[in-house]
């Protein structure tokens, strides 16, 4: 400890002390979580009706899914 307050020309009484310090004083590290937004990690639903594809994403309102296929059945019928 001397040869490195020599080296930096930091008091070795200073050292201890802020070292003592920092001691007592850190609190416990810990990793952050990091969430990557929606757009990054979602993938589609992809429907396939005769020369129609659909994409909704995983997110999708079930009344849109509900809706879309009887859309889908109706124009299906009209064939």
């Amino acid at each position: 400890m001397k040869a490195f307050c020599q080296i930096h020309k930091v008091n070795v009484h200073q050292l201890q002390y802020w070292l003592k310090k920092f001691k007592h004083e850190s609190t416990p590290t810990s990793f952050v979580k990091v969430i990557n937004p929606i757009y990054q990690t979602q993938k589609p639903l992809t429907f396939d009706f005769q020369d129609l594809r659909i994409n909704m994403p995983e997110s999708y309102n079930e009344s849109t899914l509900i809706d879309l296929i009887k859309t889908l059945r109706r124009l299906g019928d009209e064939r």
